[in-house]
Formats: structure tokens, C-alpha cells, sequence
């Protein structure tokens, strides 16, 4: 990814798009679409975050992020809880400002990240920042 990808994918911009479309107003089935938003939420913000954990829990972030790329994979390069609140609410809920390409070179970096810091947990993010 390039420079400019990040500043996008990191601005304030990106940011109010993003929570328009997890949790859009004027749809059919507005609560369970946002509570679907909700969960799309929390499931992006564990894929990045989840490296912060301790590296005896770290095998459960590698878990959800092979369990992700495969589903890519799976639905064409589509996430399974977009297509799943599209369906509900009839409109495009799509938050990503980026290419899914760009997206998914994120995730594979995470999970190498990830899988490093459980093979040797001295080097994890948690033992050299918490400890």
C-alpha cells in the first residue's frame, strides 16, 4: 500500500463513511442491520487489534483472521457480514475505502505478525510493551 492509501484508510473522512454504512439510518430491517454493523465493528477492530493480546491467546486471533481470508475466498473477495447486512437492508453497506486487494495485504501481514508472536511469544507486542 502506498502512502496515500493509509492517510485515506486513517482520516477523519474515512472514518464517518465507514460508521454511515455499518449503521445506516433509513433502511429496511434497521435494527438487525445495525446490530450486524455492530458486529462487523468489533469482528474489523479484534483483526487489528488483536495483536495486543497475551501470546497464549494469540492462536484465537490467528484463527478469526484465516477464518476471514478464506471467506474472501469463499464469496469473491466480499465480506461474509457485508453481504450478510446487504441482504437485510437492500442497500450497499459496504464501509471499505480501500480496495479489498489493499485490505486483504493488511490482514496477511497481520496474520504473519500473529503467527510470529505465537511461535516466540518474547517478541509479541504484549511481552515487549506490557511486561
Amino acid at each position: 500500500m502506498e502512502y496515500h492509501d493509509y492517510s485515506k484508510l486513517l482520516s477523519l473522512h474515512s472514518f464517518s463513511h465507514i460508521i454511515k454504512k455499518l449503521f445506516p439510518q433509513n433502511v429496511k430491517n434497521k435494527i438487525p442491520t445495525n446490530l450486524i454493523g455492530l458486529y462487523h465493528l468489533l469482528g474489523a477492530s479484534f483483526i487489528i487489534w488483536g495483536l495486543l493480546l497475551p501470546p497464549k491467546y494469540l492462536y484465537i486471533h490467528i484463527f478469526l483472521t484465516c477464518f476471514i481470508l478464506f471467506t474472501y475466498y469463499i464469496f469473491s473477495n466480499q465480506c461474509f457480514v457485508t453481504i450478510l447486512s446487504d441482504f437485510l437492508c437492500e442497500t450497499s453497506t459496504n464501509p471499505l475505502v480501500v480496495p479489498i486487494s489493499k485490505v486483504k495485504s493488511i490482514i496477511y501481514f497481520l496474520l504473519a505478525l500473529s503467527i510470529l508472536f505465537y511461535t516466540y511469544p518474547t517478541l509479541s507486542i504484549y511481552n515487549t510493551v506490557f511486561l
